[in-house]
């Protein structure tokens, strides 16, 4: 049988953890403070203006404007604090890590009828999956690992996809939580009720991707006042007095 595909070259693989590290040394250079693995817990309001936030250890945090960005834990905070119900829904996908031969040379690939995904990582090993995406209430509850039928799924569709299988074998399986709205497009902008508050959320797990364009908008905006330049499609007001919607997860970018 053929199969069409689509070849792009210029397409680029990025590390995660160098990433941050990368971030993290640019912020230290322009003498931002970063606080690491702290929990806020509570908010000090003025009608429309957030004055401060606490977090544990009693830190104060005081700011002309404030940005929510924790992702899939976006809602249960904003929720928490009373600045605002977030109608995103919570999900988590799961992927596996595979050894493979050194020889084997492998290029990102993406199979459109399966959903199936797979990049090297190093020299001898592959990551694969496939957007499965399990609905969870809450972000810390989630699976720290695959699940057994999750990976039995999975290896019986890429066996299609190789001349020998068995030269691949499961090292680890591992999931993360992603969050996604209603409409399936992400939220950017100021949080309605509120002058200085602003929500950057539901990337649909797809954050490494959108979030540096989409944080230069937000930024854009907020420096030069310039509100109207952001995509109204992502306008959080959309989701204004949204009280009762159906969680589920549509994936726009497939």
């Amino acid at each position: 049988d053929s199969e069409l595909g689509v070849y792009t070259p210029h397409d680029i693989i990025i590390d995660i953890a160098l990433l941050y590290q990368a971030i993290r040394k640019v912020l230290k250079n322009l003498n931002v403070d970063i606080y690491e693995y702290t929990t806020v817990k509570s908010v000090e309001k003025d009608d429309r203006v957030i004055k401060s936030i606490k977090s544990d250890g009693s830190t104060e945090f005081n700011g002309e404007h404030y940005v929510f960005a924790a992702g899939a834990w976006n809602k249960t905070l904003i929720n928490r604090l009373g600045i605002w119900q977030l109608p995103t829904t919570i999900y988590v996908c799961q992927a596996l890590t595979f050894s493979k031969p050194a020889n084997m040379k492998i290029i990102p690939l993406y199979f459109q009828d399966s959903h199936i995904y797979m990049r090297p990582e190093g020299a001898t090993r592959l990551v694969i999956g496939n957007g499965y995406a399990k609905i969870i209430e809450d972000p810390d509850s989630y699976p720290n690992r695959a699940e057994p039928e999750y990976i039995e799924d999975l290896a019986e569709k890429i066996c299609d996809r190789f001349v020998d299988p068995s030269e691949i074998k499961v090292i680890s399986g591992w999931s993360g939580p992603c969050s996604t709205t209603p409409d399936g497009y992400p939220v950017l902008g100021r949080i309605p009720g509120f002058d200085n508050a602003y929500i950057f959320d539901g990337l649909n797990g797809y954050g490494i991707m959108r979030a540096p364009a989409m944080a230069e908008l937000l930024v854009h905006a907020l420096v030069r006042d310039a509100w109207k330049e952001l995509p109204t499609t992502f306008d959080p007001s959309r989701f204004n007095g949204l009280r009762n919607y159906e969680p589920r997860v549509i994936e726009l970018h497939s």
